[in-house]
């Protein structure tokens, strides 16, 4: 009897724990996200101000001079501001990678076009983007900070959108035939085939660069 109440209970408890875990990872994902949003959504209404409302050479050194420089308020802010560009960046970069890949490997034609460019965009310096556009990224916002910002954000987005487009394109390439037919025999649409099989199956290899990429866009 206190065998069977035993293995009952075991029973019991290997069948909450991962319902526990579970739980905890919605938990978790949420606040991530929460803390994203927050990000953005305080940085986006702070960003929004003209250029005049920018510091000159001569205040920055007197707020140097300043012990309340590096306090803790104004490395938080500064932190944000940062975060808010590195997120941007990154979620263009996905979108950008997302649509170029499935398109590379969707279609001969656009591959064609589009694997030469990205090679080409890969090699290009940083400064040799910067020419060409600060120009026009300033004018999307005459006299406003959003201008500056959005062209340190396609600073970002040409760091790291490259790099993410070519990996994506090579691990979708290689899904296993196996996989493939399975989904043949269920029958999925193509945008099933794409959902539930070669972009679930890019996910890691995703992850890892976008971790590489983060940092070289730093």
């Amino acid at each position: 009897m206190k065998r069977r109440l035993f293995m009952s209970r075991r029973k019991y408890l290997d069948t909450k724990q991962p319902k526990v875990k579970s739980i905890m990872g919605d938990f978790i994902l949420i606040g991530i996200i929460c803390l994203f949003a927050f990000i953005l959504i305080v940085t986006q209404i702070t960003i929004n101000q003209p250029l005049s409302s920018l510091p000159s050479q001569s205040s920055v050194d007197d707020v140097k001079k300043m012990h309340d420089f590096l306090s803790i308020g104004n490395l938080a802010y500064f932190s944000m501001r940062t975060m808010f560009r590195m997120i941007v960046g990154m979620m263009w970069s996905i979108l950008f990678s997302v649509i170029c890949g499935v398109l590379a490997i969707k279609f001969k034609t656009a591959r064609r076009i589009i694997l030469p460019m990205v090679n080409f965009l890969e090699s290009v310096p940083l400064l040799g983007f910067m020419t060409f556009t600060t120009a026009f990224l300033l004018g999307l916002y005459p006299g406003n900070v959003m201008g500056a910002e959005a062209l340190a954000i396609f600073a970002v987005f040409t760091g790291q959108a490259w790099n993410i487009m070519l990996s994506l394109y090579q691990i979708m390439e290689v899904v296993p035939k196996d996989l493939k037919e399975v989904t043949s025999q269920f029958r999925y649409s193509a945008w099933e085939k794409f959902w539930r099989l070669e972009f679930v199956y890019s996910i890691p290899g995703l992850l890892w660069n976008l971790v590489i990429s983060q940092s070289a866009a730093w």
